[in-house]
């Protein structure tokens, strides 16, 4: 990832991961965590850390190829933002709407529109992850 995709910003959790890869104009709004004892993971129960983190988007930033390792929210509370999963299927979001990521899914959010898009985004994951994992685009069958 080069040009507009680079930014090296020191925030916590969520952020830090994509403060490193995304547009320069993203800003964190908000980061919040907490630790849950135990969660039902598929396969792997066991305590989780959850995190709740606000994100502004100035036209034509993009979070780049990812997934969560378990489930993930997203609120958009201004403009519209596109989801991308690399295969076909292209989302788009606006103010007021949510959705939800399986843990799992590959896929990218953009702006793509001229005004600013804000959103909040909850992670549950596993204590000793990241809530977010950074990839290559999806290999589509």
């Amino acid at each position: 990832m080069r040009g507009t995709y680079l930014r090296k910003t020191i925030v916590a959790g969520f952020a830090v991961a994509l403060m490193a890869t995304v547009a320069p104009a993203l800003s964190t709004i908000l980061n919040v965590q907490g630790t849950i004892d135990s969660f039902a993971f598929p396969g792997s129960p066991g305590p989780a850390n959850a995190e709740t983190v606000g994100l502004t988007l100035k036209p034509g930033d993009v979070i780049p190829w990812h997934y969560h390792p378990g489930p993930a929210y997203v609120i958009v509370t201004r403009g519209t933002l596109t989801e991308d999963d690399g295969c076909g299927q292209v989302r788009e979001f606006g103010a007021g709407s949510a959705f939800s990521e399986e843990p799992g899914h590959i896929h990218q959010v953009s702006n793509l529109g001229h005004g600013s898009v804000s959103l909040y985004f909850t992670a549950v994951f596993p204590v000793g992850s990241e809530d977010a994992v950074f990839v290559d685009a999806p290999e589509c069958h």
